[in-house]
């Protein structure tokens, strides 16, 4: 049984990852997760989210949260719109993985 090949193209101009990643630079902030909570949704421990606060958040999107005086990244559900005191700070537009992690911010 032969194996599956994966075709690769070779960016040749300049690649951008501000710019293929970030539509608003303004008002986008980089978070680090922490935890299991979101690994079925494929995200990890030390994954970067990128979190955009000029989008308005919507029912199952994924947004980081206060929510009971915790930082957190969830999933949106109408229980939570709901509670008086939840405060989103934005919508996570995409995650960023280290294969081999070589430097890490303190």
């Amino acid at each position: 049984m032969p194996f599956a090949q994966t075709k690769l193209e070779i960016e040749t101009s300049k690649l951008d990852l501000n710019q293929l990643l970030i539509q608003h630079p303004v008002s986008s902030f980089l978070l680090r997760a922490q935890g299991s909570a979101l690994n079925s949704a494929g995200i990890f421990e030390d994954d970067i989210l990128i979190v955009d606060r000029q989008l308005k958040s919507q029912i199952n999107q994924l947004v980081v949260m206060i929510e009971a005086g915790e930082l957190m990244a969830r999933f949106l559900t109408k229980t939570q719109l709901q509670k008086p005191k939840l405060e989103i700070w934005g919508v996570v537009t995409g995650v960023v993985r280290q294969l081999i992690p070589h430097f890490r911010y303190s």
